[in-house]
Formats: C-alpha cells, sequence, structure tokens
C-alpha cells in the first residue's frame, strides 16, 4: 500500500500523474490507471514525443515499450507497454503535454536514469489492421 503521494502533473480529477515512496509512477488516465517504475517515466516520455512526431508522417511508430500508432479513422492508439489507449487528435497532444509536465518534475528528473529497469515483454497489441496481408 502507498501511504506517500508526490503529485507529478495533474489536469482535473480523473487524469493525474503521482509518485509513492516505492518509486513507482502512478499515470491515470479516464478508467485507465497505468504503474511505471520512476526511472522509466524520463524514457517513456522522450520515446513517447518521438513516437508522435513518426507517426503523423508513417502511422506507426514504436520504440521500446512505447508505440503509438495514427489510425484509419484518425484516432491516436498509445500503446505503454501491454496497455493502450485511444486518444482523439485533441487528447492525444493533450496527454503528450501531460506526460511531458510529469517528466519536468524535479522529482522525476532527479530519479537514477542509469539504472537498467527491463523493458515490457508482452507485445504490442491492436484491434485494427494497417497493413494488407499480402
Amino acid at each position: 500500500m502507498c501511504d506517500q503521494i508526490t503529485v507529478l502533473a495533474r489536469l482535473d480529477h480523473r487524469r493525474w500523474i503521482v509518485c509513492c515512496e516505492h518509486e513507482t509512477t502512478h499515470l491515470n488516465w479516464d478508467n485507465v490507471s497505468v504503474r511505471v517504475p520512476l526511472a522509466r517515466l524520463q524514457a517513456m516520455g522522450k520515446a513517447l514525443g518521438e513516437c508522435a512526431q513518426v507517426a503523423r508522417r508513417f502511422r506507426i511508430a514504436g520504440t521500446d515499450d512505447v508505440c503509438v500508432i495514427f489510425d484509419q479513422y484518425d484516432l491516436y492508439q498509445v500503446w505503454l507497454g501491454g496497455v493502450g489507449l485511444c486518444l482523439s487528435p485533441n487528447e492525444f497532444q493533450l496527454f503528450c503535454q501531460f506526460i511531458d509536465a510529469a517528466c519536468d518534475h524535479p522529482m522525476t528528473r532527479a530519479s537514477d536514469q542509469t539504472s537498467t529497469i527491463p523493458l515490457a515483454e508482452s507485445p504490442i497489441r491492436t484491434t485494427y489492421h494497417l497493413f494488407s496481408a499480402n
């Protein structure tokens, strides 16, 4: 159980990122909650920004345990490990700013960036087919 909570970023009562005494970030977006080690948050934020740039042009981009897909319905699928969010372009922009704000928090910047935390081993799952079977 987490007793000491530090708010890293907050949009409203349903969208926030906090860090507990276990150096785990708890990212909540509407009804989805994802836990990420604090030392991985900076890397995930950077990967999300890079994937966002590539996905706008090539429709799909992935690195480490982050994948961004701009699907045929002009919605963004954001995959963090094995958990996915489906966001409108405006929500996606807000989500990227939200993650950037958490990465800019002094506690996140002070976290040990050199620690080796294994990447997610779950495959990226998507319900949309972006490419033909050929």
